[in-house]
């Protein structure tokens, strides 16, 4: 796999994390409001900004462990910023 392949993989797996997120946190009261205020595009840009916010801040580490935990700690941090 070359770089650009590699990078763009990151990348769509993260994006699915965060919409995976998202998707199951809709009943909270900030993205439920997010929502009802700014419809299905606004949860899309929510998540494009999140992923690229995430890949930006972890670009280059090579993981052995704790993706997952990172990653969720990063989307409550974000999402309870709202």
């Amino acid at each position: 796999m070359n770089y650009l392949q590699e990078k763009l993989e990151n990348y769509l797996e993260t994006y699915f994390e965060v919409v995976s997120f998202i998707t199951d946190n809709l009943d909270t009261p900030k993205l439920s409001q997010l929502y009802q205020e700014g419809g299905k595009g606004e949860l899309w840009t929510l998540a494009r900004e999140l992923t690229d916010e995430f890949e930006d801040k972890y670009d280059g580490k090579i993981w052995d462990g704790g993706w997952f935990d990172s990653l969720d700690e990063f989307l409550e941090e974000k999402i309870n910023a709202l």
